[in-house]
């Protein structure tokens, strides 16, 4: 358990490094509320991610899942917001409990909608009580909650039950499997779970990260403000 932590960012970072290491790694956190309950418009859960890891053969990206179990991360609302994009279908409330796409009604008393209905909303329950509860931090809409990520991360040993390199070759076998599936109308093809981040890792590391030009003013503000000189890649935003 990871007790008193702030803001802990991307789950998958730390199942990842698990993975690495040939561990099957499994992270949750609870989070402030912002997320109605399935059938609800109150907001009383949590984007609550969760994060699973699986080891791959040398030299092939993990195995990684991590996502938030709103129908969107808050975080990305927020990007949609400043690019002045919608949100995604089935994954706002605006104040009054109907669905919107305009971001700006989940910042007017609005709320996010768990993924796959009450899927996601089961799964978000899960991590509120495991992470909030374990974690040390509460339940986010309770009284007590202190704000924090209430984190638990679990790291399995492949090694203690089955050999390790067996189970990364049959990873493996299963990767390529899927790649090798017939991709349906539309689809360049399959990806396998921790592909896309780690492509998108790579163009970072090559060309840097594209922010949109009401973050990188905002940056920009905040620098001037601490009287700092702001980074110059500032003045290139998406």
């Amino acid at each position: 358990m990871v007790r008193r932590c702030n803001h802990i960012g991307r789950l998958g970072e730390y199942v990842e490094t698990l993975a690495d290491a040939g561990l099957v790694g499994i992270a949750l956190c609870n989070a402030d509320s912002t997320v109605a309950p399935f059938g609800g418009r109150e907001r009383l859960l949590g984007t609550n991610p969760l994060a699973l890891s699986v080891p791959a053969g040398d030299g092939r990206p993990a195995v990684v899942v991590d996502w938030a179990t709103s129908a969107t991360a808050e975080g990305k609302l927020a990007i949609a917001r400043a690019r002045g994009e919608q949100a995604p279908p089935g994954a706002v409330l605006d104040a009054s409990g109907a669905p919107t796409t305009d971001p700006e009604d989940f910042y007017a008393g609005g709320a996010l909608l768990p993924f796959g209905a009450h899927k996601g909303y089961g799964l978000s329950v899960f991590v509120e009580l495991v992470g909030g509860l374990l974690g040390g931090s509460g339940i986010s809409s309770l009284p007590g909650f202190d704000e924090s990520n209430g984190t638990v991360v679990i790291a399995l040993d492949v090694a203690a039950l089955v050999p390790l390199d067996g189970f990364r070759t049959q990873v493996e076998g299963f990767r390529d499997l899927l790649h090798g599936s017939a991709p349906a109308r539309g689809s360049s093809g399959v990806l396998v779970p921790g592909e896309p981040e780690a492509s998108a890792r790579e163009r970072a590391v090559a060309d840097g990260v594209l922010l949109p030009a009401a973050i990188a003013d905002g940056l920009a503000e905040l620098a001037g403000g601490l009287g700092v000189a702001p980074p110059a890649e500032l003045a290139r935003p998406a």
